[in-house]
């Protein structure tokens, strides 16, 4: 009997059992601009009205476009610099361990500011950044004029939202930043 056979007869004999997706990583978000801006809000912005700044839909902020590099694909271009989150996500995340999958394009010649990470509540409190364009941010994103993928870890002490944006101090001039392919993994 070979070690798998007798670790396999061992949890059978004790009346334990396990599936494959109980030791599994579990994908808790996704998104690729396919559709619209129905899985995000936009951050608190100052609008011309009499009564000031409020939640805005996600397309005063962005807008959802044809991919300027890859046929067939759709990417979210910044189009405002805020502070505090471009993208919010609507859906909260519990607290644990997770990577932050996503691509990410600067088309300026630097500090566009693209800027990723969570925070809690709305519109985006208790920032924790994970990377941007500049070196203030734990991980760099470059701004080459091409996409790259990233993959950040993390952990999250407090239920969160999901934060992109481009970022109020960057040197980059608005529309400068895309993002694409996003994906969110809970690890057991």
């Amino acid at each position: 009997m070979n070690q798998k056979q007798l670790i396999t007869g061992l949890i059978l004999g004790a009346g334990l059992t396990f599936s494959a997706s109980s030791f599994a990583d579990e994908i808790v978000f996704t998104e690729d601009f396919s559709g619209d801006f129905s899985k995000w809000l936009g951050k608190e912005v100052e609008v011309d009205t009499p009564k000031g700044s409020k939640l805005q839909n996600l397309d005063v902020l962005s807008k959802i476009v044809d991919d300027p590099v890859r046929e067939g694909k759709k990417a979210a271009q910044s189009t405002v610099k805020v502070f505090g989150g471009d993208f919010i996500s609507k859906e909260s995340f519990t607290p644990g361990k997770y990577t932050l999958s996503f691509d990410y394009m600067g088309t300026c010649k630097r500090d566009c500011g693209g800027v990723v990470g969570y925070g809690e509540g709305f519109p985006g409190v208790k920032h924790h950044w994970l990377a941007g364009t500049t070196r203030a941010f734990p991980k760099g994103l470059r701004d080459n004029k091409g996409w790259k993928r990233y993959e950040l870890a993390f952990k999250a002490n407090y239920d969160f939202h999901v934060i992109f944006e481009q970022w109020t101090d960057s040197i980059g001039e608005e529309g400068t930043v895309f993002f694409a392919d996003i994906e969110l993994k809970k690890h057991d």
